[in-house]
């Protein structure tokens, strides 16, 4: 299991903890949801996503009925998410092309022979087929 350390960069949360910052460190939840132009459904949901999260994390308190304000906590982890370096993405060396195997024409020694198994099993090749109205004697492929 990963250690919890605070929202992600992006999350509705983490937006919350920056407009906390932007708003001198304390705003309403009318505020925080206008501010954050996300598509809760309800105040219910926005209290799950943004509210909660920080509350839990203590990055954030709640000051009276409807006001929020930042902590000490939550100031440092925005302040240390900014310092730190994006991810940095995997560089991918370009692979030499594969060449094809060389080319090795069949081999008919390699197969098994067609063999009489039982009586008449082969008679199939005395009669001839009809192709296009034609009757074709039936001719071996090797």
């Amino acid at each position: 299991m990963s250690k919890n350390y605070g929202p992600r960069r992006g999350s509705a949360a983490y937006q919350a903890l920056e407009q906390l910052i932007v708003n001198g460190g304390m705003a309403t939840r009318a505020q925080l949801s206008t501010a954050l132009l996300s598509h809760f459904r309800s105040a219910s949901r926005f209290e799950q996503l943004v509210v909660e999260p920080l509350v839990d994390n203590k990055m954030a308190r709640e000051v009276g009925d409807d006001a929020i304000e930042i902590t000490l906590a939550g100031r440092a982890h925005v302040d240390a998410s900014i310092l730190a370096p994006a991810p940095a993405k995997k560089s991918s060396k370009p692979v030499p092309a594969r060449s094809a195997p060389e080319f090795k024409p069949l081999r008919p020694e390699h197969y098994a022979r067609v063999q009489e198994m039982r009586p008449g099993s082969l008679d199939y090749r005395k009669y001839p087929s009809l192709m296009g109205g034609v009757r074709v004697p039936y001719r071996s492929k090797s």
